[in-house]
Order: C-alpha cells, then structure tokens, then sequence
C-alpha cells in the first residue's frame, strides 16, 4: 500500500484503478505458500479483473470485485459450503514437493480405516478449502463503502450450518429467529445516503429488448464436443454372409453357450502348461447368468475344443517360438527369433481409444504381448468365436471376411495404447 501511494501522483484515474487492482491481487497472493517473484508475476498473468463500469448496477462474482469499491454491496446466495469434501487429497513432506500418496474420496465407513497420516490429509484440505471460503467472504465484505447488505435463507429453526450464512448467524445473531424478510443484524447508519455528496443518477430509459431469435446450423459430426462411440462389433459385416451362421437358430442358448465358454478361455493362459479344473469352470458357471443350458454338455464340448490339435497349438507357449505360424511380416519374425523373447498374456483386455475421430470402446478376449528387454517387438490378437462354421470353402471365407473390420479395429486399438505399429500386431 504504501509503494501505491507514491505510485498515485504519478496515474491517470484508471492508472490508479488498475494499481488498487494489483495491490488487491498481492493481497490474495500472499495467502499462497510461495514468495517466489516469478510465481506472483504468473499469477497476475492469469487472472481477470474487468475494468470499473459506468452502469450505477453492476452484477459481477467475487472474484471479477477485486480492487473495486462500491457504495452499496449486496452478498446474496451465501448458503454455500464453506468446505466440500475434495475429490482427493494428497500427503507429502511439504506443499511444495511432489506427494508420496495420494487418497480419493472414501466413505465414512472407509475413511475410519484410514491411516492416520491420511485423515490428517484430510483435514489439511478441509481446512485450506475452509480458509479459501473466508478470503472470498472478506473480499466481498470489503468492497462497500457505505452499506453492506448481506441476504441469508429463512428456516423455520436455528441454522447454524457450515455454511457462510450459518457463520454469519452464528456470529451476528444466534438467537434471532431467522422468518423471512426479517433484519437479524445492523450497524451503523441506515440513512448514510442522505449525508452523501452524491448526486442523484439521472434516470435512465429502459429499452424492452426484442426477443433475439438464434437459428442453430446443423452439427458437424466431426466438430461435435462429445465423441462418437462405437464397439468393434459394429466394424463387422464388410461382406455379405448367411445371417445363419453368426446367429444360430433357436433361443438364447446359442448366446448363453458363446458367453460361457469365452468365460471358461478366460481361465487359460497357456494350455501346455496348465488346464483350468473342471471345478473352476463349473464354479464359473455358476456365477453366470446362463438359461437353460446344460453345463455337463458344454464341460465335454470345451474339452473336445481344447484338444484340436490347431487350437491346442494356438494356445501354447511352444507356438511363439516357432515363428513361422505367426502372421507377421518376416522381418519381424526374423527379430523374434533372433533370441529368446519374453511372452505376457492379457485375456479381456479392455479399451477405449480415439481412431478417425471416434471413441472406440471394446474388450479382446485374448492378446499376447512379445517383447525382448522391456521392449515389445509384437504382439498376437485372437478372438474366439463360437458360431457354426459352415461347409465349404467359400462359406467359410465369408465367414472370416465378416469378421475382419472388428479384428482390424482390434489392430488399430491395440497399436495406439502400445505405441507399436500395425505391422507387428498378428
């Protein structure tokens, strides 16, 4: 304040205005932890305070009020909470520092459990959210110059909630019944308008404005804030094929079948090493919701599945060393076989990238992931299917043709979360 006096000779009005407003920015300023120049200049950068106005009745938040007086100020909507439980809170050896945990919002029942140190955390929030709700009550009370009218809710009993009008009743008139329209608290002069040198403003001609009508132009589905979902699934069906071989006759117990057993390949991660036990499917089974479907039957179904010698093969460890059964290009089959490779399998992965402007969101039933040294060299997608597969030939490559956008979106999904390119991804 005192370098802003000196400053004031040497200002034009509004020179001086903006000095008020920077002086009333270091006051908030210095509420912060930091002392550092750099920080304060920073913060001045970034805030936003609207010049005085000429209009005799201004609406504006707290905020845009810094380094502004003015006669009459009147604080409505003051039943806000001095402190909301924050989303999460941090504990570390100081401020400043970067935090060694980080804690979401729990439940009472759950924050009991919490370490100490945490609760402690806790607090500390609450408490900086709490001392944050005061600074903005003191720059809205500090605005007036003359009158200061502060507008509280009416409640059929005493209120003193941890609410800024709570505060105010508590402090200025607990035991005030709080009806409506009643004055709980007053002091100083009500008639201080009437020893004012202020002159009267002129009356001022309100215009009735006529209603502005907006004519929308139609979205731009690229433009649109909110992304387009799509699933894998709906990338399926680049060819025509029989509606018969991917929806099998009859109820929902195809359905039910295919969920089952995709649950039961969820189990295995590699078959020659391991195979789930007959207790665990049936222990699967039982927690699904599967309709008449006999689960003895598909328990001898999945076994005959598992010992086709292609699947059998598909699923073991010993198919990543041979290479060649692969669908990569050599170069890359030529790098993987070069030296032993590291081999991680990730059944139900789930998704969701941004492809071509779109959130595409899905699950592959199963992803192996090759990598020497930490660094991934490939990776290998399967999709279990369980339709009937027709005779023939040509029947059968439609089937596979039908298929392919959904894989192919799989492909694009699986090299934007590795950062790996789609020639490496099987």
């Amino acid at each position: 304040n005192a370098w802003m006096h000196q400053l004031a000779p040497e200002c034009n009005a509004r020179e001086l205005q903006r000095l008020r407003q920077l002086v009333s920015l270091g006051d908030t300023f210095d509420l912060r932890t930091t002392l550092r120049t750099r920080d304060f200049i920073r913060f001045v950068e970034t805030q936003k305070i609207a010049d005085a106005s000429e209009a005799p009745v201004r609406v504006m938040n707290i905020h845009q009020s810094k380094g502004l007086e003015f006669d009459i100020v009147v604080l409505p909507e003051l039943d806000e909470a001095l402190a909301k439980a924050p989303d999460y809170y941090t504990l570390g050896p100081n401020r400043l520092a970067p935090p060694d945990f980080v804690a979401v919002q729990q439940s009472r029942e759950m924050f009991a459990l919490l370490p100490e140190e945490l609760r402690a955390a806790y607090d500390d929030a609450m408490d900086r959210q709490c001392t944050e709700s005061l600074c903005v009550l003191y720059v809205g009370m500090t605005r007036a110059v003359h009158a200061l009218h502060m507008l509280v809710p009416s409640s059929a009993k005493p209120d003193f909630s941890r609410t800024t009008a709570g505060l105010l009743r508590a402090g200025l008139a607990p035991t005030v019944p709080p009806t409506p329209e009643t004055e709980l608290y007053a002091l100083g002069d009500s008639n201080w308008y009437a020893k004012s040198n202020v002159s009267a403003p002129e009356s001022v001609e309100v215009k009735v404005m006529e209603p502005l009508r907006i004519q929308l132009a139609e979205s731009d589905a690229s433009k649109k804030r909110q992304m387009t979902r799509v699933t894998p699934s709906a990338q399926e069906g680049e060819s025509r094929v029989k509606l018969s071989h991917v929806l099998p006759r009859g109820n929902s117990t195809a359905l039910d079948r295919g969920t089952l057993f995709h649950a039961w390949f969820e189990e295995i991660k590699w078959l020659d090493e391991s195979v789930p036990s007959d207790e665990t499917l049936r222990r699967i089974a039982r927690t699904m919701p599967i309709q008449n479907l006999n689960v003895e039957q598909c328990l001898r179904e999945f076994h005959a599945m598992l010992r086709q010698p292609q699947l059998a093969w598909t699923l073991s460890r010993k198919s990543y060393a041979a290479v060649r059964d692969i669908s990569l290009s050599e170069p890359v089959r030529q790098q993987i076989a070069a030296a032993p490779v590291d081999l991680e399998v990730v059944n139900e992965k789930r998704f969701s990238v941004l492809v071509d402007n779109q959130l595409v969101s899905g699950s592959i039933d199963r992803l192996v992931l090759i990598s020497r040294n930490f660094q991934l060299l490939a990776a290998d997608i399967l999709d279990f299917k369980t339709d009937s597969i027709p005779e023939g030939d040509a029947e059968l490559q439609e089937l596979i043709a039908f298929y392919r956008g959904q894989l192919e979106t799989y492909r694009r999904a699986v090299s934007r979360i590795y950062q790996l390119d789609a020639s490496r991804i099987s």
